[in-house]
């Protein structure tokens, strides 16, 4: 979805240089400027955390999480957060904190990545709120508690 923008130079993009799958992904990015793309080695959290912070937008086009960490320390760092618009995700942002597209739709990623790049939008406020919610809301312990009680809630439904 994002190729031309790479292609132009126009963004920087980063990935882990780990996992099954990284050496095909990697081979799909044949012919993109080097200088477009960063992969980055397996390191600890510190380092990830601090890695991520030197981003500006957090880009996931995930099919599936049911519980969006990543998604969540982006928005406390500042980023400026761009997702496929599906459930896990939709817990955390909506239309005044963030960017969604439709799963799979490429035209519309990259719709939202160039009115970024355009400066079309302001996102200072946006970042504000989101660092302020992820503050009031991403409790740790209130969160697995209220993971428990939708489990046992399951679990009771069953007899």
């Amino acid at each position: 979805a994002l190729r031309p923008l790479l292609e132009a130079r126009q963004i920087r993009i980063t990935f882990p240089a780990i996992g099954t799958r990284f050496d095909d992904f990697r081979a799909r990015c044949a012919g993109i400027p080097e200088s477009s793309l960063h992969f980055y080695p397996r390191c600890g959290r510190d380092d990830f955390l601090a890695l991520m912070a030197s981003h500006d937008v957090y880009l996931s086009s995930a099919r599936s999480d049911s519980s969006p960490a990543s998604l969540i320390e982006a928005m406390a760092l500042g980023l400026v957060p761009v997702a496929a618009d599906i459930d896990g995700i939709r817990e955390w942002m909506a239309a005044d904190n963030g960017f969604a597209f439709p799963e799979g739709d490429a035209a519309e990623l990259r719709s939202i990545v160039r009115r970024l790049l355009d400066g079309a939008v302001d996102c200072t406020a946006m970042v504000e709120r989101n660092v302020r919610a992820v503050r009031d809301r991403a409790v740790f312990e209130d969160n697995i508690a209220r993971t428990i009680e939708i489990m046992r809630g399951l679990c009771n439904r069953r007899g």
